[in-house]
């Protein structure tokens, strides 16, 4: 034990004279007065022999759930040689630089046919040059073998991180693809949602709807953007695999899907590989649209193998097989979105030639809230990408900051509300019915409304004093009880009629849907379909006339404007 006077020496001030005429005065601590007793020294180790380490202890690099001590030589690398300044400049200017089709001849069946070669399947990707440098499919590869060696969820955790266009994430929409269109529809003057002919004149005639389809494209992102800027006025077709990836019809909170008809094929399951599936929906589609087509069709079929290299080689079939149903669907003026991963083989490209001598134009283009590295219309960016990447999964204190800036930038020049997705507020009948009319109740409605007994001509001349004042609608039956009157939707199936000085939901044996917001007058009928013992029977739903579709006011609209 140390004495008093030793203690009391140890919290005395010393001088240090370094040559100045005040020496300065410093306090030794406890710990250091009490080692320097037993001889310990500054800069020396501890230990008899004075071997003790001398450096501070280096903070731990465990990473995650990687094993202890467990380190990649490579992420190591992409880290000491990350340099910020190398990515400041690689944000995307959204400038399209479409390819003309300038081929007035179409190809021949002969051509087609003797470029067809047949020969083993490829199994893996090597350096497939012929439509890019040499060397590059390398780099891109070996980029990615890198962030093989890191968990899903490092990886995930470093984009967020990495990716300045990632707090854009899905916005008001269901997914991240809804932005994708978003972005394309925008940067493209509205090519989706406001098309226009070969003359610049809008393609779509007044009153008339926008047709489009979604194939492969569960849970249904481009759809509800479609919907968001179209509302009612546009009806869609969806063809997708059942179950896990089918479309998510009831999660459309930007836009009403009343108007979307799923379609799964001859078989029911949506497999795109199946023939029958694939002429069934062909069928369904041209059916719907008069033989016209749709105005335009999205393809986001994927797989989840995000950063593999054999990526493009497993969506070949994918990517033929939605071209084929494009070019079987899409009218003649239309367009079509496809989703693609990496060009590298012939295969790939030979498809994509095929797709530019069918259409005028064709465009390759990287969406912003397409995520970097996962694949870029330039290769070279994608090495870059991906070695950002690398270095933000290694260190975790690495952060874009430019992602809040980027969001609202984005969001402003899309046209999308800078606003968190939220379900539509609930409402009960009355209230819907005055918000829309003015009064809870349609008995103004129906205190205007009466009946006229036309039993001879005379009665006809003296009630219809002009045959324009009047439009003729054939009812099913005025005796049938409860079937003709006002309906008004509360969204989806939630829709009622209006039944003596009240309101009275639909049982679900009667159920259809409509937007929300409408109010029409129409009847529930029983209809036949088929002969003998095939005929069936079914509840439809007849509009005889409407005030509001949608939320959208047309009550003051001319009768034959109302009906088309």
């Amino acid at each position: 034990m140390s004495s008093s006077s030793d203690l009391h020496s140890m919290n005395n001030e010393f001088e240090e004279n370094d040559g100045s005429p005040h020496p300065k005065k410093r306090k030794i601590n406890f710990g250091q007065n009490y080692m320097q007793k037993f001889g310990f020294k500054d800069g020396s180790g501890l230990g008899r022999n004075a071997d003790g380490i001398v450096e501070p202890v280096e903070v731990s690099k465990q990473k995650g759930t990687r094993g202890l001590g467990y380190t990649v030589a490579a992420l190591e690398g992409a880290r000491s040689s990350y340099d910020p300044s190398l990515y400041k400049n690689l944000i995307h200017e959204d400038v399209p630089q479409w390819l003309e089709n300038n081929h007035d001849d179409s190809i021949s069946k002969e051509i087609l046919v003797s470029w067809m070669k047949k020969g083993p399947q490829m199994k893996r990707l090597s350096d497939e040059s012929e439509f890019c440098s040499p060397g590059v499919p390398v780099k891109v590869f070996t980029s990615k073998d890198v962030l093989s060696h890191i968990s899903e969820k490092d990886v995930k955790a470093g984009r967020r991180r990495a990716n300045p266009y990632e707090s854009i994430s899905h916005a008001i929409f269901l997914n991240r693809a809804a932005m994708k269109m978003a972005n394309m529809d925008a940067v493209l003057d509205r090519m989706f949602t406001k098309p226009k002919n070969i003359n610049g004149e809008d393609a779509i005639a007044n009153g008339d709807l926008l047709y489009f389809a979604d194939v492969c494209a569960g849970p249904g992102g481009f759809s509800e953007f479609v919907f968001h800027m179209k509302k009612w006025r546009a009806k869609g077709f969806g063809f997708t695999l059942r179950k896990e990836n089918d479309f998510k019809l009831d999660d459309f909170l930007a836009g009403p899907s009343e108007t979307f008809h799923p379609y799964y094929g001859s078989k029911g399951d949506g497999d795109i590989y199946d023939t029958d599936n694939v002429e069934s929906f062909v069928a369904y589609v041209m059916r719907q649209t008069n033989n016209k087509g749709v105005h335009f069709m999205m393809a986001d079929g994927g797989m989840p193998i995000e950063m593999k290299n054999d990526q493009e080689l497993i969506c070949k079939k994918l990517y033929l097989c939605q071209c084929l149903v494009a070019m079987e669907i899409v009218r003649t003026g239309g367009h079509f979105v496809l989703k693609l991963y990496d060009l590298f083989t012939n295969f790939s490209v030979g498809l994509i030639y095929l797709m530019f001598r069918s259409f005028k134009y064709i465009l390759i283009m990287k969406p912003r809230t397409s995520r970097p590295a996962n694949s870029e219309r330039i290769a070279k960016l994608q090495i870059i990408s991906l070695n950002k990447l690398a270095a933000f999964c290694e260190d975790e204190d690495l952060k874009d900051d430019r992602q809040q800036q980027l969001r609202k930038l984005c969001l402003d020049e899309w046209g999308i509300p800078d606003e968190a997705r939220a379900e539509p507020k609930k409402t009960d009948v009355q209230s819907k019915c005055r918000q829309l009319t003015g009064a809870s109740t349609l008995h103004n409605f129906e205190t205007n409304m009466k009946d006229i007994l036309i039993e001879n001509l005379a009665t006809f001349a003296e009630q219809v004093r002009s045959v324009y004042d009047w439009q003729m609608v054939l009812l099913r039956s005025k005796n049938d009880k409860f079937t003709s009157g006002f309906y008004i939707s509360l969204g989806k199936k939630n829709i009622w009629q209006y039944v003596q000085n009240g309101w009275h939901k639909l049982s679900d044996v009667q159920h259809f849907v409509l937007p929300a917001d409408t109010l029409v007058y129409g009847e529930i009928v029983e209809e036949t379909q088929g002969e003998g013992k095939s005929q069936m029977k079914y509840f439809a739903f007849h509009i005889i006339d409407g005030l509001f579709l949608g939320g959208e006011d047309i009550r003051n609209r001319n009768l034959n404007e109302r009906l088309t």
